[in-house]
């Protein structure tokens, strides 16, 4: 298999796993990519989770993906509220 077959096959795993949300965008779910390549064990599993902070992938998810389509529309979209 050549490297763009490899990264087609990806983006499919991931775009049939997100397939039932409402948003298409490549959101934080893109982080599962790495996981469609090995095979998924608790082993493994509680490695992962030892091994990085869930504050890391949090900071890391705002630097580089941001706010999501629908956070950003619900800020658009959120009411005034007048305080006295």
């Amino acid at each position: 298999m050549i490297k763009a077959d490899i990264i087609e096959s990806l983006f499919g795993h991931y775009k049939t796993f997100t397939a039932r949300g409402p948003l298409k965008e490549v959101g934080r779910l893109v982080l599962l990519i790495p996981a469609f390549l090995s095979e998924l064990n608790a082993p493994v599993i509680r490695e992962a989770m030892a091994s990085v902070r869930t504050l890391d992938v949090q900071q890391w998810v705002d630097k580089h993906l941001g706010d999501s389509m629908l956070a950003r529309r619900r800020r658009a979209l959120r009411p005034v509220i007048k305080t006295a």
